[in-house]
């Protein structure tokens, strides 16, 4: 019994992805090409525009499901503390995958939060975003921090964290406790009762 046309798309989707991480990883995002990825993929060109509509929207498929996978372990493993510490947690978990693949991530951040390219990933990463600053907004809730703003503490906390994102990846060399020490900084200041 073969395999269906659905299974095959996947297949050759998920083939895409590996080859392309791999190929990024190694030469860099703007040294790759669509040819050299399908060409790997053992596909044809056309066959790879099928299933992406870009090499932006590829690098975003790789990065974004290394990004759900930290967030999904960051949320199981929460300290039962208070919410700046849950925060910081997150904020490492994220901030370490991002310093593995610092120029990846720049490029993924770029064409996402400014628009500059092609990703089709606009929404979830919108989507991501919203739901995070819900969470925020409603563990301040639960806690009963007093004289808090949910939503506006939420936005905050939004901004001072994509603040020490640019830190951590504009460095040569990306240092996460660095990053994590500001955030803190900046989240204590923010909590101050």
């Amino acid at each position: 019994m073969g395999t269906s046309r659905q299974e095959q798309k996947i297949e050759t989707r998920a083939k895409i992805v590996s080859v392309a991480k791999d190929l990024f990883i190694a030469q860099g995002f703007a040294e790759t090409t669509s040819r050299q990825i399908a060409t790997e993929a053992g596909i044809a060109v056309g066959t790879l525009f099928v299933h992406f509509a870009s090499k932006e929207a590829i690098l975003a498929e790789t990065l974004y499901a290394g990004i759900e996978t930290r967030l999904q372990d960051a949320f199981a493993t929460l300290p039962k503390e208070d919410t700046a510490t849950k925060l910081l947690h997150i904020a490492r978990g994220l901030y370490s995958f991002y310093a593995e693949h610092p120029q990846l991530s720049k490029v993924l951040l770029g064409n996402t939060i400014f628009g500059t390219g092609d990703s089709g990933d606009d929404e979830r990463f919108n989507r991501q975003l919203e739901l995070f600053q819900t969470w925020i907004a409603n563990s301040i809730i639960e806690e009963g921090i007093p004289d808090q703003n949910p939503e506006l503490t939420a936005h905050n906390f939004m901004a001072q964290y994509f603040y020490c994102l640019y830190l951590l990846l504009k460095d040569e060399v990306p240092d996460v406790n660095k990053a994590i020490n500001m955030l803190q900084a900046l989240t204590e200041q923010l909590f101050k009762a």
